[in-house]
């Protein structure tokens, strides 16, 4: 991805489903111009606070890998507007605390 960084400074769809990652390199936080990014079916356990440096996310995709929790900073996203975390072992607490939170901000 190093290599492509100036290329892919203005790419706003990313996929990077199923590729088996683990962790998710750091040249990925300064894709800004991203609106769209799918990271499903991956073995990702932890989502990176750094998730909130994509300020024009509107569509994320984590859905099947092996997260637990998800970052407060999400909650920074002001276009996020769809968020996809099924199969994962997030806690149903966890889940309604999410959802509680995606309806108040559509009545926002």
């Amino acid at each position: 991805m190093h290599q492509n960084k100036n290329q892919l400074r203005h790419c706003e769809w990313l996929s990077l489903r199923g590729n088996e990652l683990q962790q998710l390199p750091g040249e990925l936080w300064e894709l800004r111009s991203l609106t769209h990014l799918d990271l499903s079916n991956n073995a990702l356990s932890v989502l990176p606070h750094d998730v909130e440096r994509l300020v024009n996310l509107e569509v994320l995709y984590v859905n099947t890998n092996q997260l637990q929790d998800l970052p407060i900073e999400i909650q920074n996203l002001s276009k996020l507007r769809y968020l996809n975390v099924a199969d994962n072992n997030i806690s149903d607490n966890v889940l309604h605390e999410w959802c509680s939170w995606f309806e108040s901000k559509g009545e926002a």
